[in-house]
């Protein structure tokens, strides 16, 4: 049943949404830990059936983007409603919120939108980096700052008033064209996973770097999903294998179909962690 999952949003204490690649199951509601699906969604025909992206704001709506639309649902009253959508968006990938509770996307090929509380589009721009409109991730850093990835290009902050972006480190421009997921954890560090260079864990405060890839026990060099658990491990998804990297000695767990996992190949940023100790 749990087959070709896009992509995965944890909601409230036990409980998550899950996006298919399925043409049949679109969206759905998963209560855990029990795994009872309470609810699936079969309402995205006309807009199209790949969950590319999802997120849950401040005001308990659920933000989903499969191929080209915007859909936003209220799901304060447990079915979700469908309250607004948003169509010719592009392929969103990402999707995050900013302390004035904007919502902010990020689309592979048109850059960054904005959308405000009243679910209005408040701005949509080319981040001002010359080289990549291809975002793929957005997350918090700050009450005035968000940091994107641009795939092909670098990682940037960004101010949420003046829009005004600057390259996360200018030493590291040239290691951080392939990032497709951003992760704060402890001790402020911030997590990359790339395609095709390993895992980055960068300290904005020594503006230092450690790398994990083939070289210190990966199998693959594809870092996607990315999650902390309460002991402060990091546990990451890969073209091949999930990992699990203790940092403060950087020992690396393998786990592969031998171990017990379901598969050996992961989807790009599908990661969850919940109150139960699961990820």
């Amino acid at each position: 049943m749990f087959q070709l999952f896009s992509a995965l949003f944890q909601s409230g204490f036990k409980s998550c949404f899950m996006g298919q690649l399925s043409k049949k199951k679109d969206l759905i509601y998963v209560s855990l830990p029990s795994i009872l699906i309470l609810l699936t969604i079969y309402m995205f025909k006309q807009f199209g059936n790949f969950i590319q992206s999802l997120f849950i704001d401040s005001g308990n709506r659920l933000w989903t983007c499969n191929e080209n639309s915007l859909l936003v649902f209220d799901i304060s009253g447990g079915s979700p409603r469908l309250k607004k959508s948003f169509t010719d968006v592009g392929n969103i990938v990402t999707i995050a919120e900013d302390s004035k509770n904007r919502i902010w996307t990020g689309s592979s090929f048109k850059g960054i939108t904005i959308y405000g509380k009243d679910l209005q589009k408040e701005k949509t721009f080319l981040p001002a980096t010359g080289k990549s409109n291809n975002i793929t991730r957005i997350i918090p850093y700050s009450s005035s700052t968000m940091i994107f990835s641009a795939f092909g290009d670098n990682i940037y902050y960004i101010d949420v008033n003046a829009f005004r972006t600057r390259v996360l480190d200018p030493k590291f421009s040239n290691k951080f064209r392939n990032v497709i997921n951003i992760k704060r954890v402890l001790g402020n560090r911030i997590v990359l996973g790339t395609y095709g260079d390993g895992l980055m864990i960068y300290s904005p405060v020594s503006r230092s770097m450690k790398v994990f890839d083939y070289a210190n026990g990966l199998r693959s060099n594809d870092i996607l999903g990315i999650e902390e658990d309460r002991s402060g491990n990091l546990w990451v998804s890969s073209s091949f294998g999930l990992y699990r990297i203790n940092l403060s000695n950087n020992k690396i767990r393998s786990y592969f179909t031998a171990d017990g996992t379901a598969g050996d190949q992961y989807h790009g940023r599908l990661a969850g962690s919940f109150p139960t100790k699961s990820l």
